[in-house]
């Protein structure tokens, strides 16, 4: 085989995903990748000569990963941030704990929709400052804990 040389000029580009060929066939291709996933991609390179080169590159494609939470919410019947709920994407389990100032647990779910109304065992809770503990498992099962306070205004 013969390998490419500094002065040879390229000829030709050809591009493999997974050792599939690409519809590309230019210096400087593209790919959108639509599944998370390993891809090994290759670029050969083909001189006026004949001589090739080429290197392959792992691509590793990972879901997003987001998680929003807000850290105040006004649960005063208005329709509007009445529920401590937050939000995000690319992730497989979650659970949600709401505790008091002395660690007592006042709510938990396993459901992302369901959220806390600012309610213990069906009382109101006062105006203040609440811990949330959050857990998810994203892709790839790696878990992730978020701990931080929340503030309940009225």
């Amino acid at each position: 085989m013969n390998y490419l040389k500094n002065n040879d000029k390229i000829a030709a580009y050809e591009w493999y995903i997974n050792n599939n060929p690409s519809s590309a066939w230019t210096p400087n291709a593209s790919q959108k990748f639509e599944e998370t996933g390993d891809y090994y991609v290759t670029l050969v390179v083909i001189s006026d000569k004949g001589c090739k080169g080429s290197v392959t590159k792992l691509i590793r494609v990972e879901d997003e990963f987001a998680l929003f939470i807000p850290n105040a919410f006004t649960p005063n019947n208005d329709g509007k941030n009445d529920v401590f709920l937050p939000k995000g994407t690319a992730f497989k389990n979650y659970s949600l704990g709401i505790f008091n100032r002395w660690g007592e647990l006042l709510f938990n779910s396993t459901e992302f929709t369901n959220g806390w109304d600012g309610t213990f065992k069906g009382e109101k809770c006062p105006d203040g400052v609440y811990t949330y503990k959050i857990n998810v498992i994203i892709e790839g099962g790696k878990a992730k804990e978020f701990v931080g306070k929340v503030s309940l205004l009225k």
